[in-house]
């Protein structure tokens, strides 16, 4: 029995015993890991092909080694630019020895502690979430009163006090009303005399001036 496994975003066919070496994963030597990545399954009867993975397959394996791959050389050049780069380079790589491949419903251990882990965290989200809605209705409900006590008690205290402002405000500003009428009473009457008086004394200069022309 065969598979096709993605791993490091390369493709490779592996079979129960293979080594071979795959782009680096974390892991310390002698971890077991499980690659769920499966695209092809093939017993050697039927063969199942994945869209894009196979549902349920699974690929165990072991870390043998972590190392680092022969060294390249990366050259660069552009002509009639006297530009030249040379630069080396070691690809990490992890050496790992196939185990079994499971197909369907037959899961790893490691595949089985990961599904009870979220069951577990479920559970204690909905043991937690009664408490707290428990707790909101108790302070909904003690602060209900206390909001419309403070409203009553507010507007009992700003009644009287707007009553009071309205009336001083009325007490003050009749007197300075009456005050400015009669303020611009006298200075108009002021003005009508002073306005009489010059009219008189243009008369009577007019009078002396015809007087004094006949003799």
């Amino acid at each position: 029995m065969y598979a096709i496994i993605e791993t490091g975003g390369l493709q490779f066919k592996v079979e129960t015993g293979m080594k071979l070496n795959i782009p680096k994963i974390p892991g310390e030597v002698g971890e077991q890991i499980v690659i769920d990545r499966v695209l092809l399954t093939d017993d050697g009867k039927d063969s199942v092909v994945g869209t894009p993975f196979v549902k349920d397959a699974t690929v165990g394996a072991t870390i043998l080694e972590h190392g680092r791959d022969k060294k390249i050389i990366v050259f660069k050049r552009k002509r009639r630019k006297g530009m030249e780069k040379k630069q080396g380079h070691r690809q990490d790589y992890t050496r790992v020895e196939i185990g079994e491949i499971l197909v369907g419903s037959v899961k790893t251990p490691a595949a089985e502690t990961a599904d009870e882990k979220p069951v577990a965290e479920k559970a204690d989200t909905k043991k937690s979430a009664p408490k707290k809605t428990e707790a909101k209705e108790a302070d909904t409900k003690k602060s209900a009163p206390k909001k419309t006590e403070a409203k009553e008690a507010d507007t009992k205290k700003s009644a009287p006090k707007k009553t009071e402002a309205k009336e001083a405000d009325t007490k003050k500003s009749a007197p300075k009303k009456t005050e400015a009428k009669k303020t611009d009473t006298d200075k108009a009457v002021s003005k009508k005399t002073d306005a009489k008086k010059t009219v008189v004394k243009k008369t009577t200069k007019k009078a002396d001036k015809e007087k004094t022309d006949t003799e």
